[in-house]
């Protein structure tokens, strides 16, 4: 029987933690009464239930979740005992207290051995029951503190091992790594290059990641390249097949972003050597996605043309891209017009060499170097014999016309211009169209000079711009680190934080401390 609280005057201590589900068990229900009145006379975090037996708190442990169990020893059908056994084996976490009269002591040092927290002795004493509960509750509660810091550190743990891939890749794709020749990468990795028409990546990572992440294998992990271009690197397997992905990424970011992406993916790398060439043959398979209307799965050697009428449309587009004097976009629309013409064999002879004799017309009346008369061209058609020859032609042609526009005297003035206009204006949200605009270009050429310029394109020219005027007002000034990142252009810290880290190999805090140290 409980002895009466009333008579026991003493403080009453409160831990200050989240509640605990406790479960009462003992077939006199005084006692179990008895046991909620004093959960509540000294206003623990405890939430209790009750059962009549061991059968009926397996039971009710089975369905609910439970941190602590006062148990009762001598019970009908299954005693205490057998309960914490069984308890045990389903949940080791859990706290049991054993109630027992005097007579039972072995029972209890029986079941502590078991692995029981503790036990009361029966008729209940406040006092004792609230230094056993308070220092039940200490325990639990530092159990509780130390496995969160146990998961906040494999956390941080898992967060640092990422950053070092995503650190290492970065420098591999730009040749910066420096790795003992022929070392090869522990697992076969490929590269899946996801490209948007607009700003996207600069976005909180909470906002897509975990939604790309559903789609890719668990081995995956992304490199945010900047606000346009994000790189996915998967640990390859027997089940790997890129159109199924790229096919997945293009529909989310379609339907639930409502973003035009433009998807490639590399052949397997086994060689750190491999990276940078792979990531450049990925780049080069996007630099034409400034005309494309449509979200587009580019594969290397193969570009995805799926509209039966794009031979017809091709023309237009071709005549269109020569007049417009767009190098770039006259090489798209080729690349795509030879594709489908070795694709179609429904076309007549005939009919293909009057599209060649078109495009070579084309060509003739933008070198004005080539003699050749209209007669002259029709004979080297009709001495290619196969489509190949006829591409090689045209091809060296073109190039010979794009070797001259590089040579104009407007083009470098152009580039500069450009590269001014980013020096003035780097803080703003600038973007390909609106410089193209500014030196009278189309975006395509403007991104297609730009890169015959530099070697890189145009908006890592602008990152790999802000980056190093940041890193120049972390060294020089004591601005708060959310006015740089304004300052370079950047409205999302975050982004900005990632970014710097990805080029420097530390945040921006840790950059300025170990500065000053």
């Amino acid at each position: 029987m409980i002895v009466c609280a009333n008579i026991y005057k003493f403080m009453k201590r409160r831990l200050v933690v989240m509640p605990y589900n406790v479960l009462v068990v003992d077939d006199e229900e005084i006692e179990r009464k008895g046991i909620s009145f004093l959960t509540k006379m000294f206003e623990f975090p405890l939430s209790c239930r009750e059962a009549t037996n061991g059968e009926e708190a397996l039971e009710r442990f089975n369905r609910e979740s439970f941190d602590i169990v006062l148990c009762d020893i001598m019970m009908p059908h299954m005693n205490g005992l057998e309960l914490c056994a069984v308890i045990k084996s389903i949940n080791p976490l859990v706290k049991i207290v054993f109630l027992t009269a005097h007579a039972e002591f072995s029972f209890a040092k029986q079941a502590i051995e078991l692995g029981v927290y503790g036990y009361l002795l029966k008729p209940i004493v406040p006092e004792e029951f609230s230094v056993l509960m308070n220092n039940l509750l200490a325990a639990c509660k530092e159990e509780e503190d130390l496995r969160k810091q146990a998961i906040h550190l494999e956390k941080v743990s898992m967060e640092n091992l990422k950053y070092e891939k995503e650190r290492k890749t970065f420098e591999l794709i730009n040749g910066l790594y420096s790795s003992t020749s022929g070392e090869t990468v522990l697992s076969a990795k490929r590269m899946i290059l996801i490209s948007c028409k607009n700003s996207f990546f600069d976005r909180d990572k909470q906002d897509w990641v975990g939604k790309l992440h559903q789609l890719l294998p668990e081995r995956s992990y992304e490199l945010v390249l900047n606000e346009t271009q994000c790189l996915i690197i998967i640990e390859e397997y027997k089940e790997y097949h890129f159109s199924d992905f790229a096919i997945a990424i293009q529909q989310m970011f379609q339907n639930v972003f409502h973003q035009l992406v433009f998807i490639t993916g590399s052949i397997s790398i086994t060689d750190y050597s491999q990276y940078k060439t792979e990531f450049e043959k990925l780049e080069q398979l996007l630099a034409y996605q400034i005309f494309a209307e449509n979200s587009r799965i580019l594969k290397q050697n193969e570009q995805s043309v799926q509209d039966s009428e794009l031979i017809k449309t091709s023309m237009d587009d071709i005549r269109k891209a020569f007049g417009a004097e767009d190098v770039s976009k006259v090489k798209y629309h080729l690349n795509i017009l030879f594709i489908q013409l070795q694709e179609k064999t429904n076309y007549s002879r005939f009919y293909i060499k009057v599209m060649l004799f078109e495009i070579l017309k084309l060509v003739k009346t933008k070198l004005t170097d080539l003699k050749e008369d209209e007669q002259q061209i029709a004979e080297l058609i009709e001495n290619t014999r196969h489509m190949s020859g006829a591409r090689s032609l045209i091809d060296s042609l073109v190039d010979r016309w794009e070797h001259g526009l590089m040579s104009s005297p407007n083009y470098n003035s152009q580039i500069q211009q450009v590269k001014k206009l980013i020096n003035k204006h780097y803080m703003d949200r600038i973007s390909l169209e609106w410089l193209a605009n500014k030196v009278y270009l189309t975006p395509s050429y403007l991104s297609f000079l730009f890169r015959k310029e530099t070697g890189i394109s145009l908006q890592k020219f602008i990152t790999s711009f802000r980056m190093e005027q940041a890193e120049k007002l972390i060294r020089e000034t004591s601005m708060k680190i959310i006015n740089i990142s304004q300052q370079v252009g950047y409205i999302n810290q975050s982004y900005f934080c990632s970014l710097f880290r990805t080029y420097y190999g530390k945040t921006p805090q840790k950059y300025r401390e170990d500065l000053k140290s």
